[in-house]
């Protein structure tokens, strides 16, 4: 029957209580083995009359004990299992056993057989049963052995000896073995105590630090795309530019998918939300040696090491999203753009890193030719002139800079000049002169749009006011603006303060301005159209084209992106298509503008194809504050 294991109430899987007395009986087996190993010499030095090399039994029992106490002493690994462990304290158990009993009879022996050693057996088998007991505290089934095998005989022994002396010798040793068994279960008791309270405290760390671990990965993870947050990437980048024994990233990439909003509100979240996925799988498996994560809505990083920026960086990512989501039966295509900056600069910190590649991915974004952009120092240019920019915008300054510029609208049917369009321009004595479409962008994302059109409305309606009152005012409302709920109420207000009639003024959108709030804006362009303001469409033909605003909305005017016009003389497809669409706006009762005529050529071929109204350098310069003459005639020219 094999002899229980120590803690019979631990569990199997409780390995560190096992560990625990592994260890601690390694420190104290080879000091237990001593005391047995020097009480069996004593013993037997008494017995044989100091003769320790006359043959005996009690040579094999020594050859074992010294054996086990070397091997604990000398060949016990601390590094082993918990199975082997396991296994080396049942051994003992066994071990013990054996040798309390071979102990035993050898000491009862010699108590039957050598009247002048029965006091050093006593004293040598008390001394080597209390002290292994000891020895063996942590584990009281193997304690017992040496106390109820080896001493308690010996105290019986005593007991049953028709000598008054020793029967009272006898008691006394069995009360003191009874004695130290007691303190030996107390103490192992407390020993146990502690030992669970230390595991318990070690397994509250360790369910603490796995806490930590979790709730920290889970903090440097997107909860959507289960790759790393812009936190994880920022620390990933600093240790890169930091820990040279790090494999170094060459370069930080900032990608953006393209037309992901669109798809977001027409098919859904849950379809915006399996492209994030999809995207960040594909980048992923793209970059396999890289990092990638998301950013943030529909932006992503990535950290890309020396080989993929040599192969081909921006074809690598163009690769990774040159995929389709198949959503519901329906192909979604995912494009981007992207914006990588070199790490080759390692004093820059990741802040620095990270506004340069998103400069380099403005640019991309900007440049409808781009679908990547690298930068360089003269985008680092560029972005101080963006900066100096925005700076100004913020500022009261710019009010003094601004001017308003009118370009005519040439009426082809009486060969007249029937009114003007209002442009902002921007001379600044530091920037020099600053285009519409370095400003009117940033003006919107500052939120000072409002501002500027104020003023630029307020000459605007100074100046017109001075026209003849068949001449119109065309004014550009951009797209944030059109969905503000107040526009309509706004620009009414403005034109009464200026003193200028609703009739005389022409509202010009573009056709982006209705993927932002179609219903808003269609409901401000019906408010404009009821106080007597004519609508047209700017740009027809560019970008998100859509007949369906033509439907939907009741323009007075198509104003043609130039794009129809710049190779009319060239291209006889360009002239018929240019035919099309003037007869296609004419059939909806609205009148064609073609704007960006810079030739005689240009302009007669609009004429011939019925456009209505002609813009662009053809015409005449760009004026400033001044109309021009009304009876303007083209054959002047």
């Amino acid at each position: 029957m094999p002899i229980p294991f120590p803690f019979s109430d631990v569990g199997e899987h409780d390995h560190s209580l096992v560990r625990d007395t592994y260890h601690s009986l390694k420190r104290q087996l080879p000091f237990l083995y001593l005391i047995a190993a020097v009480n069996l010499v004593g013993m037997h030095a008494t017995a044989s009359g100091g003769d320790l090399l006359r043959p005996s039994p009690a040579h094999l029992l020594f050859v074992l004990i010294v054996w086990r106490g070397v091997h604990w002493a000398m060949f016990a690994q601390s590094d082993v299992t918990t199975a082997i462990m396991r296994q080396e304290l049942k051994k003992t158990c066994y071990l013990a056993t054996v040798i309390s009993f071979l102990f035993s009879i050898w000491g009862q022996y010699l108590f039957l057989t050598v009247q002048d050693a029965r006091e050093f057996v006593i004293l040598f088998g008390t001394l080597a049963a209390i002290g292994c007991a000891y020895g063996l505290h942590c584990m009281p089934v193997a304690a017992l052995m040496p106390l109820s095998i080896l001493g308690l005989p010996i105290a019986l022994n005593l007991i049953l000896s028709a000598d008054k002396m020793l029967q009272w010798a006898g008691l006394s040793l069995t009360i003191v073995l009874a004695a130290v068994a007691r303190m030996l279960f107390e103490q192992y008791l407390h020993l146990h105590r502690h030992m669970r309270v230390r595991l318990s405290e070690r397994n509250e760390r360790r369910r603490a630090r796995a806490a930590e671990r979790k709730a920290t990965k889970l903090a440097k993870t997107d909860f959507l795309t289960k790759v790393a947050n812009r936190r994880a990437l920022i620390e990933e980048l600093e240790l890169s530019l930091s820990d040279e024994k790090r494999t170094q990233y060459a370069a930080l990439t900032l990608v953006d998918l393209d037309g992901f909003k669109p798809i977001n509100d027409v098919f859904g979240h849950e379809a915006g939300d399996e492209m994030l996925r999809l995207a960040a799988n594909q980048l992923t498996a793209q970059f396999p040696n890289g990092f990638v994560a998301r950013m943030g809505g529909d932006e992503f990083a990535i950290l890309s090491d020396q080989s993929v920026v040599m192969e081909n960086l921006s074809g690598a990512i163009e690769k990774a999203l040159g995929v389709q989501l198949n959503w519901k039966g329906r192909a979604l295509k995912i494009e981007a753009c992207s914006g990588t900056v070199l790490l080759d600069d390692r004093h820059l910190t990741s802040k620095e890193l990270l506004r340069r590649a998103d400069i380099a991915l403005y640019r991309a974004k900007s440049d409808p030719l781009q679908v990547s952009c690298f930068f360089d120092e003269a985008l680092m240019e560029c972005e101080v002139r963006r900066t100096l920019i925005e700076h100004k915008l913020s500022s009261a300054d710019i009010r003094g800079d601004l001017d308003v510029h009118f370009q005519p609208i040439w009426c082809c049917r009486t060969q007249r000049i029937s009114g003007f369009e209002a442009l902002a321009r921007w001379n600044d004595s530091q920037l020099g002169e600053v285009q519409p479409s370095e400003f009117i962008p940033l003006a919107e994302q500052l939120g000072t749009i409002d501002f500027l059109t104020e003023e630029i409305l307020r000459r605007a309606c100074r100046t017109a006011i001075l026209w003849p009152n068949d001449q119109i005012l065309s004014l550009n409302i951009s797209a944030r603006q059109l969905c503000d709920p107040r526009m309509s109420q706004w620009l009414i207000a403005q034109l009464d303060r200026g003193g200028l009639s609703p009739e005389r003024v022409q509202v010009e959108v573009t056709e982006t301005a209705f993927l932002k709030n179609f219903d808003v804006a269609r409901d401000h362009l019906a408010r404009l159209k009821e106080v007597g303001c004519r609508l047209a469409l700017d740009d027809f033909g560019a970008g998100n084209s859509s007949l369906n605003y033509l439907r939907e909305i009741q323009f007075d005017t198509v104003k043609l992106d130039g794009s129809f016009v710049t190779n009319v003389t060239n291209s006889s497809h360009d002239r018929e298509l240019l035919h099309g669409v003037v007869a296609l706006t004419h059939s909806m009762a609205m009148q064609c503008v073609a704007e960006c005529i810079e030739t005689e050529s240009q302009y007669e071929i609009a004429v011939a194809a019925a456009c209505d109204g002609i813009q662009g350098f053809y015409i005449d310069k760009v004026m400033q504050d001044r109309p021009f003459d009304v009876e303007l005639e083209m054959d002047s020219r």
